[in-house]
């Protein structure tokens, strides 16, 4: 499958089978190769962008025969960190506060599960009735927020009393999945902070699991902690790597591995079995939309098997760096109408090139970013810079956004 890409054939079945395809049997066939390396017998695919990739991983393994049972972890940020946060202190609050795209004083209530019931009676305790709880917050507002938050002896109350809830709960879930019996747990993800293997190292821990936990990812952006665990990852790490990294779209990625089901916020005793529990359904037209791309993905993987293709890590920077960081305005309107959330709760949703995104284009230049630093103001992201920046018309302006981005990304990425 060449790099190259057929216009008058774009669709997401095509555009999954001919170019996603490749990208993630590489991923997974790397996974595999490493986990027999290290004597791995089990692997834990963790929701969502792990959907994709254990379908992938089971047809690899079936093809060559080897022992390694794949399994499906429902999980998130949210289910993961919730459990955490009556032990690990300030940093449960550094999570809960923590910044983002679109961070308002609802966006913490709903971080934690907090009952929209219980809302205007804290909102009055801590005096901050004067804030739209709907209002985009700057930085300096969050740190206000937080520290009349913190004081707030019913919200601490309810935060630590959901965390020990969700820890029951979601001890006994990962029991059922037999992690807790595994000796060296090895879960698989797409990665950028390590962030979902450290709350799951917390969680086994405070459960009195003894053992090493071992991450498999498609990137890293950043060292994670060794208390932690082993981290590996296949197309960019916390070190060096920079161009894959300027010219990638995590955010992307993640569309391209998308689940045909939500996300997972806890979990529920059924019966006898304990079942994930999850936000709104994906909506019906994105739901197609995955669904084709899912089929086109697995379709390609069981092409590449047949014929016995092999694609490393030098294809797969061909490729995405053509497709996410030179797309073209095709591709930038197939995958600009996919809806997007930064957040851990997914309260809102919005389309990754859409109007809100266009608003905040100029703020993507070198010098209006460097006034903001100056000024303390938050940054204002863009889900996909490279895709929003090849819609614009007139190509010197297109040009002169691009050179701006990919320099900002290249220093920022050198500096840490």
């Amino acid at each position: 499958m060449g790099i190259e890409i057929n216009m008058r054939e774009l669709s997401l079945y095509n555009f999954g089978k001919e170019k996603l395809a490749p990208v993630l049997y590489a991923y997974i066939y790397w996974v595999l190769k490493e986990a027999k390396k290290r004597d791995i017998h089990t692997l834990y695919f963790l929701a969502r962008d792990g959907y994709i990739m254990n379908k992938i991983a089971r047809v690899i393994c079936e093809n060559e025969e080897l022992d390694i049972c794949c399994r499906y972890l429902y999980c998130s940020r949210m289910s993961l960190r919730m459990p955490t946060y009556h032990l690990i202190d300030d940093e449960a609050y550094d999570l809960i506060f923590a910044q983002g795209y679109h961070v308002t004083v609802k966006t913490f209530f709903e971080r934690v599960g907090l009952p929209s019931t219980k809302w205007n009676d804290i909102i009055k305790k801590t005096k901050i009735s004067h804030i739209d709880i709907s209002k985009e917050l700057s930085i300096n507002e969050i740190k206000n927020v937080r520290e009349k938050l913190c004081k707030n002896t019913e919200f601490v109350k309810f935060v630590n009393e959901e965390s020990i809830n969700a820890f029951d709960i979601g001890v006994k879930y990962l029991q059922q999945e037999s992690v807790l019996s595994q000796s060296r747990v090895a879960i698989v993800d797409s990665g950028w902070t390590g962030s979902m293997q450290r709350s799951l190292r917390q969680i086994l821990e405070y459960a009195g699991w003894k053992g090493n936990i071992l991450g498999f990812y498609f990137g890293l952006y950043k060292i994670p902690k060794k208390e932690d665990g082993e981290y590996f990852s296949f197309y960019f790490n916390g070190k060096g790597d920079i161009q894959n990294k300027a010219l990638f779209c995590n955010n992307l990625f993640e569309i391209f591995t998308s689940a045909p089901h939500g996300m997972t916020i806890g979990y529920q005793k059924n019966k006898e079995k304990i079942t994930p529990i999850f936000a709104e359904p994906v909506q019906k037209v994105q739901l197609e939309k995955i669904k084709n791309q899912i089929e086109g993905v697995m379709d390609g993987v069981n092409k590449i098997v047949r014929e016995k293709n092999k694609y490393d890590k030098k294809y797969c920077q061909k490729v995405l760096r053509k497709i996410m960081g030179f797309p073209t305005k095709e591709i930038s309107i197939m995958y600009g109408e996919f809806t997007f959330c930064d957040d851990i709760t997914e309260k809102y949703q919005m389309k990754i090139n859409g109007v809100e995104q266009k608003r905040v284009l100029k703020d993507q230049l070198i010098l209006n970013k460097l006034i903001r630093k100056i000024r303390g103001q938050k940054q204002n992201p863009i889900f996909w810079e490279f895709g929003l920046v090849s819609l614009i018309k007139n190509p010197i302006k297109r040009r002169w956004y691009w050179i701006n981005i990919y320099i900002w990304k290249v220093i920022m990425y050198m500096v840490r």
